[in-house]
């Protein structure tokens, strides 16, 4: 993604605009459906207006039309609904924010396509909320009362599995069972209020599910769609780092073919066995350490990082590396500095992150510099231990948790946001040859000069951590990943 200097209106637009940038934004669940009626009468007016004044020549208005549109998205989802009516409203007041997310997003990536939808979807959702708001302002016409929602409380959206089924459950419930994907795999152990089983392992984003029954006849079903299952390997502690120099030479052998310049890290995470070429460079480091940005909301979250304020941009950024997402978080985080704390607690003590980014930028040209002087910059082994660091919490070590400040559920949260990565454009990486289905928590960066990926890849030993770095006047997608294929057949055989 496309680097720049600090655009002062970028951190003051959500004040300015009347969208308050702190925690007090998101307001506590709501009481009664009169918090849904709300939400439509204040917030919906702001989201219309920002999404409609959104101008790809104007980087501010873009900010505050995403600005708006995720608090809205936000309050919605920490608002209750009583009735079905009201449930309804909320729903269509979620679908709204989403497309209004959508317009600003399709601007920033400079996808007109994506615009056009998303404005159709937001003209579409004020139609049909115009319509159903009547049944949530009028209390005779809201319907029956909702039952309490039962929830999943593991595996959760969004996150890599812990590899168990923990639900709590409604009164009277004394038997379930688990399915993944509509398929049931396993009984439920009930004990006491709760109850659990084990998780198959797997390899992909899948929805699990457990059906609650009462006397042998269902009463409720818990379900968390976007849930990875990963092979056991993933849960197998990073061994003790330890240099192989036959991986260093094979690694130089593929940065031979490069025109340019090219720098790659390897760790078999079992093993420990690593292996670098021109590791410690410093390279233009592009979007790549949004990953800090990443790590330090989820650390800031809370016990739920799945549900918190900031859970979508902390998506949207590991899905397609969003920069109105990446500013958005940058302040409620503690801005630069805190991130700039948390990638050197990390061990990417090479790695600057200076100001925020340039939006609606993504294929503009930039000034050709060096890698030696670029103001935003990492090195592949700095990559390479945040991504061993943020592994190591995933499974709970101690020393890594200390290093990262994340809890295993919010290290689990970031590495779903990471493999959930949309592998198409500019984003799908410079690790050429990786099929479709592959397992990679990838996080890519790119501008005119270079392209970048730093990932955990699946293999049958379990996981690697592979980075691959390449910098030219003008590097082409082809050409890095030329490169970054040579560096991931390396990975295959090592």
């Amino acid at each position: 993604m496309k680097i720049g200097s600090t655009i002062p209106c970028i951190v003051r637009v959500c004040v300015t605009a009347g969208v308050v940038c702190g925690l007090s934004a998101v307001p506590r669940a709501g009481a009664s459906d009169g918090a849904v009626i709300r939400l439509y009468d204040r917030d919906l007016p702001l989201v219309v207006r920002a999404a409609a004044g959104a101008d790809p020549a104007d980087e501010a208005s873009l900010q505050r039309a995403y600005d708006h549109a995720r608090l809205l998205e936000n309050r919605v989802d920490v608002t209750r609904a009583d009735t079905i009516g009201c449930r309804i409203l909320r729903d269509g007041l979620r679908r709204i924010a989403q497309a209004a997310v959508g317009v600003a997003d399709g601007f920033d990536r400079r996808d007109p396509g994506q615009v056009r939808t998303s404005r159709s979807a937001l003209a579409a959702g004020r139609r049909r909320v115009a319509v159903v708001v009547r049944d949530c302002r009028v209390p005779s016409r809201r319907g029956a009362p909702l039952p309490p929602a039962v929830v999943l409380t593991e595996p959760v959206p969004h996150a890599v599995a812990a590899g168990s089924v923990r639900v709590v459950l409604p009164p009277g419930a004394d038997a379930g069972e688990v399915r993944i994907d509509g398929q049931v795999v396993g009984a439920l152990a009930v004990h006491g209020g709760g109850g659990t089983a084990r998780l198959p392992d797997g390899a992909g984003r899948h929805s699990v599910s457990v059906g609650l029954s009462r006397g042998g006849r269902a009463v409720a079903t818990a379900t968390s769609d976007d849930v990875w299952i990963m092979p056991a390997g993933w849960r197998v502690p990073a061994g003790t780092q330890r240099s192989d120099g036959h991986l260093d030479a094979a690694l130089r052998r593929a940065a031979g073919a490069l025109d340019g310049v090219g720098a790659a890290w390897v760790r078999d995470v079992g093993s420990g066995r690593t292996g670098g070429w021109n590791a410690e460079a410093r390279f233009p480091a592009a979007s790549t350490v949004k990953l800090a940005v990443m790590i330090e909301a989820a650390r800031r979250a809370g016990r739920a990082p799945d549900r918190s304020p900031f859970a979508a941009d902390v998506r949207a950024i590991g899905a397609r590396s969003s920069n109105l997402a990446a500013n958005r978080l940058l302040p409620l985080v503690g801005g630069t500095a805190s991130v700039q704390r948390r990638l050197t607690a990390m061990g990417a003590a090479r790695s600057t992150f200076p100001a925020a980014y340039r939006v609606a930028t993504a294929r503009l040209p930039d000034p050709v510099a060096p890698p030696i002087v670029s103001r935003r910059v990492t090195t592949a082994a700095d990559l390479g231990r945040v991504l061993t660091v943020l592994y190591d919490s995933s499974l709970g070590d101690a020393g890594a948790r200390r290093r990262s400040g994340l809890t295993s559920r919010q290290a689990r949260f970031v590495l779903g946001a990471l493999l959930a990565s949309e592998r198409r454009g500019d984003n799908a990486g410079v690790l050429g040859g990786m099929s479709a289905d592959r397992l990679a928590a990838q996080k890519n960066g790119w501008i005119r000069s270079v392209r970048h990926t730093a990932a955990i890849v699946d293999t049958p030993r379990g996981p690697v951590v592979v980075v691959a770095l390449t910098w030219s006047p003008v590097m082409t997608a082809a050409r890095a990943r030329r490169f970054g294929s040579r560096v991931l057949a390396v990975v295959d055989v090592m």
